[in-house]
């Protein structure tokens, strides 16, 4: 084998070592295989992704051919409701126009809505058009209808798509997103149209409310339905909307008042509903938010039946023809030169109904029996001739005219106390029988020749030529008056104990035999024989003359401050000096006209406590002494001291 290879050019090559061609052979054979996985790999992902866009291309087509059939059905299904809506609003409206002529706003108002529809119906027009040309599939039945009720297509709503409708199949809530009718309770609720949450977060109201039984007569105040604000566009003003009120509550009131704000201070409008009415009204722009409500104008060619209804307020009725029924509760007014005529039937009233001012003058029905009973009648006017079988006559003036009487002798002549004038008693003689004279006053009794008095009082009587007794447990009471008896007429063991009233009283030529014991006296005069003054009790005395038969005693007289009088002989008489100091004198100087400077004076001196007292002297004077007293003790006497003294008669 020739080692050696040879190049292009015909060098020799060098050949390379065992086994390095075939390794190479080798890698070479595996890049070839290796791009072609890579190229086959790019060629399936190429595939892969048409087939992806291909699907896709058909399912977007899918979805839009069904959309285009939903967009179709949903604009017939809102053409129908358009125009079964305007069908309603126009009967409305020639129903409002045969009361009213409608003004302009309202005319352009319905020209709007009529436009509205119109446009409705051209959309609905090309729709149709192009299901015709093959552009857009025309709709099976079976995807025309859901088979038993449930959904077998994509319901997509557009942005555009009106969320609320006026007539057919609502949504009802209390909040949230997709509710069409709002339901509320509670005495008052706010419902402002203007806005995205007219009752609650995201809540736009359609004009469609139910007030849910609460027990309690309710408001809703709509604000601003003039602004009406449709889905989440801003608020029309350029539109009518369209207000259904259902009051769902049986047993209380609804009232409906349109406003232009929150406030409500003067409302717009006003409508009341009863329990379970309903009531459809219509707001637009220019209205200043005011809802109108029907005005209930009846066709003259029809019958109603208002059977188990009740109608709150009628108003005024001009021209009503009842031909059954009853009316009740109500006050019936008949006008000037009217007439109410119930001559064909019977006329029902309760008792007293009639006053007796509005009955004319006629006469009565004869051979009838009518009843008075519980009745007053005031003025009977003249009477001429009556039969008075029973009862009683009361209140009345009774007058007998001449020659005629008033026979009273088969029954009872009752009379009030007093009631018959003493004048009016001829003479005679009372039957036996009590009589009472209670509160009366007989200014004259005259002479009575016989009287037996068992009780009351006698007052201001002179009694003569009698002898009067007083029956045990009465009382003669003179109190007021005068008793004069005679001398010596009252025993004095008849005289109970008492006070004698102030006077002077004399007991001349009388002998007290035994006085008792009188706690105060004065006795001015006359003598004390065989007496013992202050033998119990000592007390002070004035005398003139003091003279003792046998024994004489004195044991106190004065009290003085210095000096004194002393009418007696002897006697006490205390210093006024409290205490008596130490090696001190003391001087008292007494008046006393059984003393003169021929007598002797005898006396002692004795202290309270305490000191020690001595007489420096006794001077008798005529009319008196005076004494001088020395306390030769080292402490001070504890209270005054006294001087016992005695004058001796010169002879």
């Amino acid at each position: 084998m020739n080692d050696s290879v040879r190049g292009a050019n015909g060098a020799p090559r060098a050949m390379p070592p065992p086994g390095a061609g075939i390794c190479r052979q080798v890698d070479g054979e595996a890049d070839v295989a290796a791009k072609s996985t890579v190229a086959g790999s790019v060629v399936k992902t190429a595939l892969l992704l048409l087939g992806w866009s291909m699907l896709l291309v058909a399912l977007l087509e899918n979805h839009m051919l069904s959309r285009m059939e939903q967009l179709q059905s949903e604009y017939r299904r809102d053409v129908e409701e358009l125009r079964a809506s305007a069908k309603g609003l126009q009967h409305q409206v020639l129903d409002h126009m045969a009361v009213q002529e409608a003004s302009p706003d309202k005319v352009a108002a319905m020209r709007s809505a009529a436009e509205d529809a119109e446009s409705q119906r051209r959309v609905l027009t090309e729709a149709s058009n192009l299901t015709a040309s093959g552009a857009v599939p025309a709709m099976g039945a079976e995807q025309a209808e859901d088979s038993d009720g449930q959904a077998t297509r994509l319901r997509l709503r557009s942005s555009s798509t009106r969320s609320r409708k006026l007539a057919g199949y609502y949504a009802v809530g209390t909040s949230g997103s997709g509710v069409a009718c709002a339901s509320f309770t509670g005495a008052a609720t706010e419902a402002d149209l203007s806005t995205s949450s007219c009752l609650g977060a995201s809540t736009a109201c359609s004009g469609c409310f139910i007030a849910l039984d609460d027990g309690n007569d309710k408001v809703l105040e709509i604000i601003k339905c003039a602004q009406f604000k449709a889905g989440r566009g801003s608020p029309d003003t350029s539109h009518m909307v369209e207000i259904m009120v259902m009051n769902s509550d049986p047993d209380h009131t609804l009232t409906v008042k349109g406003c232009a704000d929150s406030y409500c201070a003067l409302p717009a409008s006003t409508y009341q509903l009863s329990g379970g009415d309903t009531v459809v009204g219509f707001c637009y722009a220019g209205g200043s938010n005011k809802i109108y409500f029907p005005t209930r104008v009846f066709q003259t060619t029809s019958t109603y039946n208002f059977a188990g209804k009740t109608i709150a307020d009628l108003g005024s009725v001009t021209t009503a023809d009842l031909n059954g029924g009853t009316i009740d509760n109500m006050d019936i007014t008949v006008g000037a030169a009217k007439t109410l005529n119930v001559s064909g039937g019977t006329i029902i009233l309760a008792d007293g109904q009639i006053a007796a001012t509005k009955v004319t003058g006629g006469l009565f029905t004869s051979n009838q029996v009518y009843n008075f009973a519980s009745s007053t009648i005031t003025d009977l006017g003249q009477v001429n001739d009556v039969d008075l079988i029973g009862g009683s006559i009361s209140g009345v003036s009774i007058t007998v005219g001449a020659t005629k009487s008033l026979d009273v002798s088969a029954g009872a002549l009752t009379l009030a106390s007093g009631q018959v004038d003493l004048s009016k008693i001829a003479p005679g003689v009372f039957e036996v029988g009590s009589y009472s004279f209670a509160g009366s006053t007989v200014a004259n009794l005259g002479q009575v020749s016989t009287v037996d008095l068992r009780g009351g009082q006698v007052s201001g009587v002179t009694l003569e030529d009698s002898d009067y007794h007083l029956g045990s447990g009465h009382t003669l009471n003179a109190s007021a008056g005068t008793l004069t008896l005679g001398a010596g007429q009252v025993s004095a063991d008849a005289v109970g104990g008492g006070t004698f009233n102030a006077g002077t009283f004399s007991f001349a030529g009388s002998t007290v035999t035994d006085l008792g014991q009188v706690n105060t006296a004065d006795i001015n005069g006359g003598t004390l024989d065989g007496v013992a003054v202050g033998q119990q009790t000592a007390s002070v005395g004035s005398f003139t003359t003091l003279k003792a038969s046998s024994h004489f005693q004195v044991s106190q007289e004065l009290r003085s401050q210095y000096s004194g009088d002393i009418p007696t002989q002897s006697g006490v008489v205390f210093s006024s000096e409290p205490s008596l100091p130490a090696n001190s004198y003391d001087s008292i100087s007494m008046t006393c006209p059984f003393v003169t400077s021929y007598n002797v004076v005898v006396g002692a001196v004795a202290p309270v406590s305490n000191c020690e007292l001595h007489f420096a002297n006794i001077l008798p004077q005529n009319g008196g002494f005076t004494t001088r007293v020395y306390n030769q003790a080292a402490t001070a006497c504890a209270g005054p001291y006294y001087i016992m003294f005695f004058s001796l008669q010169a002879r």
